[in-house]
C-alpha cells in the first residue's frame, strides 16, 4: 500500500520530525513535562476528572493502563528483539550493561518496602517484573527474526 500521498500532504517540518528517530523520545518528554505541570497546577482537578471519566465500559485511566500499555510493551519488545538480532544488543558484551540495568531496576522497585505495603503498587511492580521476565523469555525462546534491517 502506497502512503506517499499522505506524507506529501503533511507539512515538511512535520515530515522531518516524524522521520527523526529521536522524535518519539522528544514527544514523550514533552507530554510527561506537560502532565507534571498540569497535575501540580490549578488545573489538576479537571485533569483527574478527565482521567477517571468513563469512556465506554472503562475509565480513561483503565484504557491507558490496560490498552495503551499493552501496545507500548509490544512495541518495546519488538524493538528489543530487533536490537538483539541486528543491533547494538546482538553481542553478549552489548547486552551486559542493559541487562544489569534492567535487573537492577526491577530489584530496586521490588525492594521498596513502602510500595509493598500499598496493594495497588504491588500490582504495578509485579506487572513490571512479569513484563521484564516475559521479554527475557521472548528473547531466549522465540524463533529468530529474519535480518531485514539494513545498515544506513
Amino acid at each position: 500500500m502506497d502512503h506517499s500521498h499522505r506524507a506529501a500532504s503533511l507539512p515538511r517540518s512535520l515530515q522531518t520530525f516524524l522521520r527523526n528517530s529521536a522524535s518519539s523520545d522528544l514527544l514523550l518528554m514533552a507530554v510527561t513535562a506537560a502532565a507534571l505541570l498540569i497535575t501540580n497546577s490549578a488545573a489538576a482537578p479537571a485533569y483527574f476528572a478527565a482521567l477517571w471519566a468513563y469512556l465506554g465500559p472503562l475509565s480513561v485511566s483503565h484504557w491507558i493502563n490496560n490498552g495503551l500499555m499493552a501496545v507500548f510493551f509490544l512495541l518495546v519488545g519488538l524493538e528489543i528483539k530487533r536490537e538483539v538480532v541486528a543491533g547494538v544488543l546482538s553481542t553478549p558484551a552489548g547486552r551486559l550493561l542493559p541487562g544489569i540495568a534492567a535487573a537492577g531496576g526491577m530489584a530496586l522497585a521490588f525492594a521498596d518496602s513502602p510500595a509493598l505495603q500499598d496493594q495497588t503498587k504491588v500490582g504495578i511492580l509485579a506487572g513490571s517484573l512479569l513484563a521484564g521476565l516475559a521479554g527475557l523469555a521472548v528473547l531466549r525462546f522465540a524463533p529468530p527474526l529474519r535480518r531485514t534491517v539494513q545498515a544506513p
